[in-house]
């Protein structure tokens, strides 16, 4: 977790050194939950270009796939439920599927349910070859009032357990504040308080990122400029 209050005070120590203004709480949390968000979504670009590096470092600390992992872990949730009809829906704060599983009878681990598209449906299940059994289970996925659902086949003749993982959307950053002798001060206990939850390496990136929105909203290009630079600087130090 990284303060929201800590990120906020940085902005504007920085904003206050270049003589650019003040950012508002109201911006802030605008900007810091679509700077956090970036951060959270290139994780998935970033871990699909690693899988097709060459292998460089044989350390797991040092290893790009599993410090992405790592980033990602605090977004990771798994939902275990038992269902008679095969027809799920899904958590509303879903944001990717990695996997569903169907229980099996014989182990622990269960078995892995692929994903299909529902214009495959038909000739997936009428063709006696390809049709789904339980240990070779299909689901399709739809949209629902609340997100997604997904169907599985087959649809289960009694009750049978089911278990889906996921990544989880970011919760959005939230300065809560209260406004004492006109200047508004950081309230951390206020309920709809909330701190990024992106991990404590990712403070540095999150300042620039807002910096960079910054400068676009108030139309400062010196600010933008500033912090393309540092993020160019960093991401050239992490690549070498």
């Amino acid at each position: 977790m990284i303060s929201v209050d800590t990120v906020y005070q940085k902005v504007l120590a920085l904003l206050n050194k270049e003589q650019r203004g003040y950012m508002t709480p109201q911006e802030f949390n605008l900007l810091a939950d679509k700077a956090q968000f970036e951060i959270f979504e290139n994780y998935f670009h970033d871990l699909k270009t690693s899988y097709h590096k060459p292998i460089k470092n044989h350390h797991s600390h040092a290893d790009d796939i599993s410090i992405i992992e790592e980033k990602l872990h605090p977004f990771k949730e798994q939902q275990t439920l038992e269902n008679t009809s095969g027809t799920i829906t899904l958590a509303v704060d879903v944001y990717r599927l990695i996997c569903v599983t169907r229980e099996n009878d014989l182990s622990s681990l269960g078995f892995d349910v692929e994903e299909i598209s529902k214009r495959k449906l038909q000739y997936v299940t009428g063709n006696p070859l390809t049709a789904p059994t339980k240990d070779r289970s299909i689901y399709v996925r739809y949209p629902s009032s609340t997100g997604f659902r997904i169907k599985i086949y087959p649809i289960p003749e009694s009750p049978e357990v089911f278990t889906y993982e996921y990544y989880r959307r970011p919760k959005n950053p939230n300065w809560t504040y209260i406004v004492t002798g006109g200047k508004a001060l950081y309230n951390a206990s206020a309920n709809d308080a909330q701190d990024f939850t992106l991990v404590q390496a990712e403070e540095e990136p999150l300042v620039t990122r807002i910096l960079e929105l910054a400068g676009v909203v108030v139309m400062k290009p010196g600010i933008v400029e500033i912090a393309k630079s540092d993020r160019v600087s960093t991401k050239a130090e992490q690549n070498n």
